[in-house]
């Protein structure tokens, strides 16, 4: 039966806005060739749109690392695209201060040239990163440095149904939320989410079965995925750097919001609360586990979200097999300066 759709309304991508910014990074070299429209020209600078934060709300007591602008962001070439453009991701992109961008679309009916002949594309969408994988050939003939995976490795890792198949393939269910084969299953409350999405879209907590079928009546497993509702305020995003399933280097944020139950980003971020702790070395054994699986061994800079149950284990809602908004906007600059600056390293 076709999906039904419930009254609910799931908001927009759930980022504050941010002020916007001239770059202020490196190397002063040609100004880009405005003639080409895959290429960064400063008329994209101008046109980023301003967007919502993750925490819903505008945000008013986080400290940021602000750099000061140095020139005008057609001085410099790009050595690092993040792709495509995001709303309200560029300001903050651009305050890593290595030549990273976020103004990009990436048309992939017409493959662009990389800017002076060599610089980093790195998805930031779960489309483009599998897009990114299949195309990978092709991109690097034309100078774009790529780290990725085989393509059904990021579509498995970056689907909420494939996840947890990849979880029972491989031994590690007991670190993701209980999952429930239908309604008559479910334990209440829930969370019902599609399989496939970001932002919290199609994303509802169901605190009985006629919540559920206002949804759907079927789909559970594949294009739905029922599991069990992870109470607590905090919640954790862990991005990473990964060669073969290996950890190259990591970064993690914990949030901290105004309610036990909710589905994000239909909630209230305490902003002030946010910090940057160490990942113990028992979560990062396990997140290696998810990507260093054998047949199934993860590259590229991928995202883990999740919160901790009370007995200290990870309970994983999902992997993004590509940049989130923790290492674009939140993290602290000079990190993900130091994450991206260290990929660059590992293929000059």
């Amino acid at each position: 039966m076709p999906t039904k759709r419930v009254s609910q309304q799931p908001l927009a991508e759930g980022r504050t806005k941010r002020l916007h910014a001239t770059d202020a990074n490196s190397r002063p070299t040609r100004p880009l060739d405005p003639k080409d429209n895959d290429e960064l020209n400063t008329s994209d600078a101008e046109n980023v749109e301003q967007g919502p934060r993750r925490s819903g709300r505008e945000r008013c007591d986080v400290s940021r690392f602000d750099a000061k602008p140095v020139g005008e962001m057609g001085q410099v070439e790009p050595r690092f695209h993040l792709v495509p453009r995001q709303p309200g991701w560029h300001p903050m992109v651009s305050k890593m201060r290595c030549a990273a961008r976020n103004v990009m679309h990436l048309k992939l009916k017409r493959l662009p040239r990389a800017p002076g002949g060599s610089c980093w594309l790195i998805p930031c969408d779960d489309e483009r990163g599998v897009q990114v994988a299949q195309l990978a050939p092709q991109l690097r003939a034309l100078g774009w440095k790529i780290l990725t995976s085989e393509a059904h490795v990021v579509a498995l890792l970056g689907c909420k149904a494939g996840l947890r198949e990849h979880a029972e393939r491989h031994g590690l269910l007991e670190h993701l939320p209980a999952y429930f084969s239908g309604p008559d299953d479910a334990r209440f409350p829930c969370v019902l989410k599609a399989a496939t999405g970001v932002y919290g879209k199609d994303c509802f907590i169901v605190r009985c079965k006629e919540d559920i079928l206002k949804v759907t009546e079927d789909g559970f497993g594949s294009r739905w995925v029922l599991q069990e509702l992870m109470r607590g305020v905090h919640e954790y995003s862990t991005s990473l750097l990964v060669v073969k399933g290996e950890i190259i280097d990591s970064c993690c944020t914990r949030y901290e919001y105004d309610e036990e139950e909710y589905v994000w980003p239909r909630v209230n971020e305490i902003g002030w609360k946010r910090n940057f702790p160490p990942v113990p070395d028992t979560h990062m054994a396990v997140m290696r586990d998810f990507l260093s699986a054998p047949g199934y061994e993860f590259s590229g800079i991928c995202n883990f979200n999740y919160k901790i149950r009370e007995d200290g284990r990870m309970s994983i809602f999902e992997i993004n097999t590509r940049v989130g908004a923790d290492f674009a906007c939140d993290i602290p600059r000079p990190k993900a300066r130091a994450m991206l600056e260290k990929l660059d390293s590992l293929f000059p």
